[in-house]
This record gives C-alpha cells, sequence and structure tokens, in this order.
C-alpha cells in the first residue's frame, strides 16, 4: 500500500517538499534577510488555501479556519518578538529558530494528508471533525506566518 502511495503522489509534489525543505531549514541558522523578504513571507500560508478550498465555501471549514488563524497570527507576533535581532534599513538581522521549518512541513503533510484521504477515504475526509481539525491546523500555522511578517516590518525591534 505504501508503495502505491508513493508512486501514485504527482511528480511535483517532490521537488516542492525539497524546496519547502530547504526554506526551513535555511531558518534554523542566525541570518540576515531583506525586508521585502516578510512581505512575502504570509504567502506560504497561503499554502493552506489548497486545503481550504478543496473543502468549498462551507461556513464550518472558513470559521474554524479564520478563528485559528487569528490565534495563529497572535502567537506568530509575540514569538517573533525573541527573533528579530535588529533591524537596519532594508535588512534584518534573525535568530535561528524552528518554527518556520515545522509550520512549513506541517503545512506540506496536512495538504499531503488531505489528497492521500480524499483519494482513500472520501467518506472521512467530508466528515465535519475531520474539515474542522484540517481547518484548525492550516489557519494556525499560516496565521502563524502573517504575525511573524507583520511583527517584523511594524514591530518594536532594536534599530
Amino acid at each position: 500500500m505504501l508503495y502505491q502511495i508513493i508512486i501514485n503522489v504527482p511528480l511535483w509534489v517532490w521537488p516542492l517538499f525539497i524546496g519547502l525543505l530547504a526554506i526551513g531549514l535555511l531558518g534554523t541558522r542566525s541570518r540576515q534577510a531583506p525586508l521585502i523578504l516578510f512581505w512575502f513571507l504570509p504567502l506560504l500560508g497561503a499554502l493552506a488555501v489548497n486545503s481550504m478550498a478543496a473543502f468549498g465555501a462551507t461556513v464550518l471549514a472558513w470559521a474554524v479556519f479564520a478563528v485559528f488563524y487569528i490565534a495563529g497570527g497572535l502567537f506568530g507576533f509575540n514569538y517573533q518578538k525573541k527573533i528579530v535581532l535588529e533591524r537596519k534599513g532594508s535588512r534584518v538581522s534573525l535568530k535561528g529558530e524552528w518554527l518556520t521549518l515545522v509550520t512549513i512541513m506541517i503545512i506540506f503533510w496536512t495538504n499531503f494528508a488531505r489528497g492521500l484521504m480524499t483519494a482513500i477515504f472520501p467518506d472521512i475526509i467530508a466528515n465535519p471533525a475531520t474539515i474542522a481539525i484540517i481547518a484548525a491546523i492550516v489557519g494556525s500555522v499560516s496565521g502563524v506566518f502573517l504575525g511573524r511578517s507583520i511583527q517584523t516590518l511594524f514591530g518594536k525591534v532594536p534599530e
């Protein structure tokens, strides 16, 4: 069964996984980054839209997503205060951290699991509890990216 899963995954998924893994691993090192990057960081959270779109426009899915998106955003906003060391001009100095890798992988693997469940267990994926769980997961980690970006771009950090 595992072999069937692996060979039936679209080919583009594996390069995407490697690229996202590389981005996440870069975040584990202390670094300097251009501030413009933080205008685009919330787009990593947009990867979650794939999971949400699969559920259609259900009120349950989007309501749960919204609540957890806000909660994730608040967490990310507060977490980023500990990561930003200095902001000078168009660059920001950041501590290495593992949250970027963890959140990217959670979004990737949640989308992967949702796709797999849709193919193998369509009744389970249509269950309101499953929809709510997936919406909560992808909402919270997507919100983290937005909160971290807002803190980095507009928060009070050392100059």
